[in-house]
């Protein structure tokens, strides 16, 4: 079972609340370039933590750190579903999960490698037809050349999965677009505090957690 933070513990309990919001995209949200007119699906979830509190998202996470997306390398799906649309007819979809190549620059809970790559998905992406993207209401997608924190979480097959509103919140309060600059600078900016002191107070929540592939030794 994924590890998700919805009361069922998968990401599809899902209600499409829109397929027809047409993307003005910007580089910190979910469409992968400016010109993409893709429309997005808006699943709605239920969730058994407040999703905009980070000392909550910190406490259900087992791991939470600051990345650095290198690159999208693809996009996976399962549990094929039937899903209700707006207009109240259904039609048969599976989840996407968004796959990146991501390196790890601090870590604020846990230890994850710092020295390499490491693999990382994404609840949500564009379906297999790629006509439409299906992600959760206020969520996002990261992009390729942007700093985040993730608050993430190890699956059962040693994986990572971030899932759901503000599981990547990304850093935009970086004065330089120097990237070995940035990497110094990153670590001491606002939003990176802000984790920094929800983790020191986090809520912890009581579930079945497992251990990433990347944990370092």
């Amino acid at each position: 079972m994924k590890n998700h933070i919805l009361k069922s513990g998968k990401i599809i309990t899902l209600f499409l609340i829109s397929s027809s919001v047409l993307g003005a995209c910007t580089n910190d949200t979910v469409k992968p370039s400016e010109t993409d007119k893709i429309p997005t699906s808006y699943m709605h979830g239920s969730f058994v933590i407040d999703v905009d509190n980070p000392e909550a998202t910190v406490g259900f996470s087992d791991y939470t750190f600051i990345g650095y997306v290198n690159k999208k390398t693809g996009t996976r799906y399962e549990d094929a579903q039937t899903m209700e649309q707006e207009n109240g007819s259904t039609k048969e979809a599976s989840t996407p999960y968004t796959q990146y190549s991501v390196t790890v620059i601090e870590n604020i809970k846990g230890e994850l490698e710092q020295d390499k790559e490491i693999s990382l998905e994404k609840a949500g992406g564009i379906n297999e037809e790629n006509t439409e993207y299906f992600l959760y209401e206020e969520d996002s997608l990261p992009s390729q050349g942007k700093y985040y924190i993730f608050t993430a979480n190890a699956q059962d097959d040693g994986s990572l999965l971030v899932s759901g509103p503000n599981s990547n919140v990304l850093i935009d309060d970086i004065n330089t677009k120097n990237k070995a600059a940035a990497e110094e600078e990153v670590v001491v900016t606002e939003t990176a505090k802000e984790y920094t002191e929800a983790y020191e107070n986090e809520i912890p929540y009581k579930r079945d957690r497992s251990k990433s592939d990347y944990e370092a030794e």
